[in-house]
């Protein structure tokens, strides 16, 4: 959470101080998306590199809290209004004149109607519940369209950030977005949007010094509201409905790529024969155009693989049958052993965890699939 004062809040000085830490801000939650949206391609499945299997249990996580709570549009209800401060509002935003006296319910339920049909609420409350629980922020803003409409839009996540007084409890007092755009000469530049009571201001680097901000005046937009038209909504504790889990995540891709080392292993085993050795050594020395062995700089020969040694071998690999003279012989494959009972159980033990910590059921488990509608 930003805290500043109210007072000095438009100063470019005040801007360019809050910038910094709102891009950290900002940085955190872009890696905070990209662990929800990470996947693997193609050539990532059928690479050797283990370490690019991804279980994206932050997906499911995410996917699951987000559509439990933003399932259903939000349903309001309406009280009656004989507040003056309140029935003021509504004049002022809306142009509606109620009279204390004959303020009806019915009348607020269709306003509230004819505001929503033209907002998608299910879309907007979706993508605010998204955004919070995935990346630990949402945000939305209001504004009349040109048909004197009231229109309720989220804002970017990864660029918009809140700002608060020091008041107890905090009030909010300004909302700061940042994004890159073209100028005349197609250059690109760093515009800063500063949205309080008192309208939008726009802000961009001096052309001296970049950390430095100068307020573009002919931007300026003045507040037509006597209200903040923006809503920031951000968690007190810093956490996404996964970060808690992420060193389990990733102790279970570990065991996911142990096991598929071990297999791989075993695909790859080498033959041991005992009893039998070939004619041909392993090591040969490595001959210059002149046939002379080759020195290296401690003056020892330098050695290679015998080709002839690996052409035998691979010939032998392709024969089905090979006999070893010595009686005591053996032929074999050098094998890892796969406890996989201990496997399946550690896998277990960490999905248990992950969804313990999480909050969110593991839907696969037998108890949750035989569980009553009720029990879910």
């Amino acid at each position: 959470m930003i805290q500043w004062n109210k007072n000095t809040l438009e100063n470019p000085n005040s801007i360019a101080q809050i910038l910094p830490i709102a891009e950290t801000e900002w940085n955190n939650r872009k890696k905070l998306y990209e662990r929800i949206r990470r996947k693997a391609t193609y050539s990532e499945l059928v690479n050797e590199n283990d370490s690019n299997i991804k279980v994206g249990f932050e997906n499911y996580i995410h996917s699951m809290v987000t559509g439990y709570f933003s399932g259903k549009a939000p349903i309001y209800d309406v009280e009656k209004i004989s507040d003056p401060t309140k029935l003021n509002i509504i004049k002022e935003l809306l142009n509606k004149v109620f009279k204390v006296d004959n303020n009806k319910d019915e009348e607020l339920k269709v306003l509230i109607d004819y505001i929503s049909k033209y907002n998608d609420e299910a879309t907007e409350f979706f993508n605010l519940a998204f955004d919070y629980f995935g990346m630990r922020a949402c945000y939305e803003i209001l504004y009349e369209n040109d048909e004197n409409e009231i229109v309720y839009t989220n804002q970017n996540t990864l660029n918009t950030i809140g700002i608060f007084d020091y008041s107890t409890p905090v009030n909010q007092i300004g909302q700061l977005r940042k994004w890159m755009e073209k100028d005349e000469n197609n250059n690109d530049i760093t515009i800063v949007q500063l949205t309080t009571i008192n309208g939008k201001k726009y802000y961009t680097p001096t052309p001296e010094d970049t950390k430095k901000l100068k307020e573009i005046e002919d931007r300026e937009e003045p507040g037509k509201w006597e209200m903040l038209p923006c809503i920031a909504i951000e968690n007190e504790m810093g956490l996404s409905c996964f970060e808690l889990v992420i060193s389990l995540i990733c102790a279970y891709e570990r065991v996911i790529q142990n096991s598929r080392n071990t297999f791989q292993y075993n695909d790859d085993a080498k033959l041991k024969v005992t009893g039998y050795m070939p004619d041909e050594e392993l090591l040969v020395s490595e001959l210059d155009k002149e046939n002379k062995p080759i020195l290296n700089e401690d003056g020892t020969v330098k050695m290679k693989v015998n080709p002839l040694r690996k052409q035998r071998d691979e010939e032998t690999l392709k024969m089905k049958v090979f006999y070893t003279p010595d009686e005591k012989g053996d032929i074999s494959w050098v094998e890892k052993n796969i406890q996989d009972t201990a496997l399946q159980n550690h896998k277990k033990t960490l999905i248990d965890l992950i969804s313990i910590i999480s909050g969110v059921p593991n839907i696969t488990d037998l108890g949750f699939t035989n569980a009553d509608n009720e029990v879910h």
